[in-house]
């Protein structure tokens, strides 16, 4: 499995456990006020992303495979709404927010391939859009260096298959609904030399 999935699975398993009452999964993108549409029903939600890799570099110890060291960019993305006399959206949202970012200093998610987060900045999304639906948009941006290796007992190179999975059923739970193999097909990740 892709240690990009696995390291965005680590950190939607932690959110979870410490957020219990929020809906949290993972997410394809950047988060914008017109996806709210469809969170609403699940609001309060969190939505974990993995939005680039930062430049990184090849290493390549001798007698073995080369691996990727560089930084991967997660966002979070928390929306709410009014809990009735418990929280207002606003209070839930940042009561949430600052949970995640103290969660996320200096973690490595529990996996040997990541190393300490660094220190995680958020943004709050008010607009027009997310006053009038009544819920509150934060993103949070979680800068994570982590070593992407190869998979044992895998070749290098370009992935094998490419199976295909459509939003909302994605994850290890919906791996059923998924379409593929589809052939002919060929990633291949190109960066900087």
């Amino acid at each position: 499995m892709s240690q990009l999935l696995i390291l965005r699975q680590a950190v939607i398993d932690a959110i979870k456990a410490a957020l219990p009452t929020f809906g949290v999964e993972g997410h394809l993108g950047r988060f914008a006020p017109a996806d709210l549409s469809r969170f609403l029903t699940t609001a309060p939600a969190i939505r974990v992303a993995i939005l680039g890799l930062g430049k990184g570099e090849i290493v390549s110890d001798e007698g073995a495979a080369p691996f990727w060291d560089g930084e991967v960019r997660l966002a979070v993305y928390v929306v709410t709404r009014d809990a009735g006399a418990r929280l207002t959206r606003d209070a839930a949202a940042m009561a949430a927010v600052e949970t995640i970012v103290l969660l996320a200093a200096g973690s490595s998610w529990g996996l040997d391939f990541a190393f300490p987060a660094g220190a995680a900045d958020g943004q709050n999304l008010f607009s027009d859009e997310t006053l009038s639906k009544g819920v509150a948009l934060w993103g949070i941006n979680v800068p994570q260096r982590v070593q992407l290796w190869p998979a044992e007992g895998e070749p290098d190179g370009p992935l094998s298959a490419m199976f295909v999975g459509i939003d909302p059923e994605t994850g290890a739970a919906h791996e059923d609904a998924y379409i593929g193999p589809i052939d002919g097909v060929t990633v291949t990740v190109i960066g900087d030399e």
